[in-house]
């Protein structure tokens, strides 16, 4: 494995682990890539592939294939097509649920023995159990790291930096790069400074005053609106104003996009799955693009155009309360 090794990752700590455990493994340089599911047929693009040598290995770690993106459109054939047409050698991890044709047809193409779709707790852990070295000391570390179990000092001090920088991918490759190298405790004082800098900014944003929360059933919603340049920050957003509201559950608008994302505090155990099924039987124009832990990801066409699209949503929801099922 002399060749140029490009791990392809999701953008967040297990992500970030997975392509420091892949620079451990290979004898090689390593190119650090991070894409959401939805973004992974732009990696094969023209403009991107040639900005990469003619042979190199691809390892993916994280990203699943999805039919569509947050704004409904279609894309898995894309992406298929540009699988079927690539000719680097390919190694696939997912601890993401894939529906089984997804499972048969990306095996069918990259091979089965190199398609890894298991449930597990962590995408690390099956490219820890494939790729790691027996004698590896940092692997098992590594690991627990992406699973939020590690009791290492940095530890910490490296999800922080992920969690506020996931929308900078030369920031996540420099985390894993130094995982890699078995240097976790040395991330620049500028990167962590940035990261804490991000940080008060989103909670002051998602802090900010935007209405009373709106009862459902004997809970309460909250609706909050997020800026292009915090979409990546919608979870981190979502959790910050319902602990500021005192609310169970909250409602983001990614403004400018068809995309709503429902999600539910912690403490809350929710079918937001049923719930979110009863509003699109009553607006068959809405589907579930995404299921997320804790979340549900919505397309809304129009939306953008459609203001009260919104206040109808939230009013389903609060008819349907009694589905939640907790």
């Amino acid at each position: 494995m002399d060749e140029l090794t490009v791990g392809l990752c999701a953008p967040d700590l297990d992500g970030v682990v997975c392509a420091a455990l892949v620079g451990r493994r290979v004898r090689g340089p390593v190119e650090m890539q991070f894409r959401r599911s939805q973004d992974l047929a732009g990696f094969f693009a023209d403009d991107m592939q040639r900005k990469l040598p003619n042979s190199y290995r691809l390892v993916i770690c994280g990203p699943a294939v999805v039919h569509a993106d947050w704004d409904g459109r279609v894309i898995r054939p894309r992406l298929i097509e540009a699988l079927r047409a690539f000719i680097q050698p390919v190694e696939w991890f997912s601890a993401r649920p894939w529906a089984p044709e997804d499972v048969a047809t990306a095996a069918h193409i990259v091979g089965e023995e190199r398609l890894h779709v298991e449930p597990a707790t962590s995408c690390a852990a099956l490219v820890r159990r494939a790729l790691a070295r027996p004698d590896d000391p940092l692997a098992e570390t590594l690991q627990a790291l992406a699973e939020g179990r590690a009791q290492e000092e940095w530890a910490g001090t490296v999800e922080h930096a992920v969690r506020w920088l996931k929308d900078e991918p030369a920031a996540l490759g420099r985390v894993g790069a130094l995982l890699s190298e078995g240097r976790p405790a040395d991330l620049p004082e500028a990167l962590l400074h940035r990261a804490s800098a991000r940080e008060a900014e989103v909670r002051r944003e998602a802090e900010a005053p935007s209405g009373e929360p709106t009862p459902v059933g004997a809970h309460t919603l909250c609706v909050l609106p997020v800026k292009p340049a915090r979409w990546p920050f919608w979870q981190e957003m979502a959790r910050t104003a319902m602990d500021a509201r005192g609310a169970e559950f909250c409602l983001c608008l990614l403004e400018g996009r068809s995309a709503l994302m429902l999600c539910a505090r912690a403490d809350v155990p929710a079918d937001l799955g049923v719930w979110v099924r009863y509003v699109t039987d009553m607006l068959p124009g809405l589907s579930v693009v995404d299921e997320l832990p804790g979340a549900v990801v919505l397309c809304a066409p129009g939306l953008p155009r459609r203001p009260d699209l919104k206040d109808e949503i939230v009013r389903l929801l609060a008819e349907g309360a009694h589905l939640l099922g907790n």
